[in-house]
């Protein structure tokens, strides 16, 4: 073989091992990336002393600590509201309009209904003024009726009294006469005597009968003088008309004043609309329209728990809230039992610009923390086949290719455990020992894993 075909085989052999180097390379690299994508990325977190907190969940409601009502003319026409549920609003902001045209209705209706009014109000006023003068002349004639009979009572007893007198000493100076004479009386003085007895006593009689006659009418006169005093009862008409007119009044200015603002109702305090009880195109009513919920930066939060935890619930409890705006821990201000609702009423103060009146929330309240030795999240636990809680760690080896982990199945016993951890006792279990808690799939024992974030 010649020189020439000899170098050229040379460079033949050199290029083809190239070749083969890097196809091994290439073959070794996609073989790695192939392996790594079978294996499942895991996070984990290291087990540590902690605490479990005794939670007990409710719901809550943000308040405001004071409501105002808004309210307006009824019967009037809504052409546009301005404002929405949770609207902040300032002192003047405008809330609503209504219908001018109706307000001018409504305004013309009121003056005649005040014209009637008046009108009325002249008619109760000249009765009572009718009644008050018969009453006065009544009064008078029971009055003149009682001094007439006392007078003439006083003339009738004063000769009865006299007669009665006379025929008493006409019979006392007869019988004296008898009983003088030292004799027996005859029977013409015994007839005599008898005869003046029966006078006295008849005219003992008609006076009796006169002062008890005098007694019963004057009575009867005296009550019938207490009677005509009392007169008609005070009327209140023109009182309540009177009243009835003044409201209307009122509400006429309150039109008048509406008309001139070109009939829209305007904030009369700073704060947040929590309610509105109206709609475009509705008739206004008699009750509240819209309520605004005065803030002053400060609201309230109202928990509620079910009652069974009354004795775990004291004021200076921590409760934590929680929704897509808040998600923070008060303290329990104020706490009192709802028997009638058969819950218990937690109070909190709370600050915060992005809350909204009447948004809900849920409720965590914290009785109690216990400590334990070995604490994990939550994510860290799963039951097994066997139906036992169980975590998984990992073990690392060496293989040709590289280091390995694979997971590790540990049952464990979990001795307390509150919303978000876990306190745990077994076999191989203490402070420090990396535990997986999220996996990119599910990992089972002697599952490969690459830690992707501690």
């Amino acid at each position: 073989m010649g020189e020439n075909n000899k170098t050229r085989l040379n460079d033949k052999i050199k290029k083809y091992m190239v070749y083969f180097v890097i196809i091994m390379i290439a073959l070794t690299v996609v073989s790695k990336v192939m392996y790594n994508m079978t294996i499942t990325g895991v996070k984990v977190e290291t087990i540590k002393s902690g605490s479990i907190n005794k939670y007990i969940s409710g719901s809550a409601v943000i308040e405001s600590t004071l409501d105002i009502p808004v309210y307006v003319s009824e019967g009037l026409y809504v052409n546009q509201i301005f404002v929405t549920n949770g609207d902040k609003v300032e002192k003047g902001d405008e809330l609503f309009q209504v219908d001018v045209t109706k307000i001018e209705q409504m305004i013309a209706a009121k003056n005649n209904e005040l014209t009637s009014l008046k009108l009325q109000i002249q008619d109760a006023e000249s009765q009572e003024a009718f009644s008050d003068k018969s009453s006065d002349l009544a009064l008078k004639q029971a009055e003149d009726n009682l001094s007439q009979a006392e007078e003439e009572y006083e003339k009738s007893i004063a000769i009865a009294s006299k007669a009665y007198e006379d025929a008493k000493k006409a019979y006392e100076d007869a019988k004296e006469a008898c009983l003088n004479g030292g004799q027996v009386a005859t029977g013409t003085d015994a007839s005599m005597l008898d005869v003046l007895e029966a006078d006295m006593n008849a005219k003992k009689q008609a006076y009796d009968q006169l002062i008890d006659a005098r007694d019963k009418e004057l009575f009867l006169l005296q009550q019938a003088v207490q009677s005509a005093s009392l007169g008609t009862a005070d009327s209140t008409m023109t009182e309540q008309l009177s009243l009835s007119y003044t409201l209307l009044e009122d509400e006429l200015k309150e039109l008048i004043k509406l008309k001139a603002a070109d009939g829209k109702i305007k904030a009369e305090m700073a704060g947040q609309i929590k309610d509105i009880m109206l709609n475009i195109g509705e008739a206004t009513y008699s009750s509240a329209v819209m309520i605004i919920s005065k803030t002053d930066n400060t609201l309230l939060v109202k928990s509620e728990f079910p009652a069974k935890y009354k004795d775990d619930i004291k004021a200076g409890s921590q409760v934590a809230i929680k929704s897509d705006n808040i998600d923070t821990t008060l303290t329990a201000d104020k706490v009192f039992v709802d028997e009638a609702n058969n819950v218990v009423v937690v109070y909190s103060n709370i600050q915060d610009e992005n809350i909204v009146i009447g948004e809900r929330l849920d409720a965590n309240l914290v009785t109690k923390a216990v400590s334990y030795e070995n604490v994990v999240p939550l994510s860290a636990l799963s039951i097994n086949g066997y139906g036992k809680y169980c975590i998984h760690t990992y073990d690392i080896s060496k293989t040709i290719i590289g280091t390995e982990a694979k997971a590790r199945e540990i049952e464990v016993e979990v001795l307390d455990k509150d919303n978000y951890n876990a306190a745990i006792s077994g076999s191989g279990i203490s402070m420090g020992v990396e535990v997986i808690v999220e996996s990119q799939r599910v990992i089972t024992n002697e599952s490969k894993v690459k830690v992707i974030e501690r």
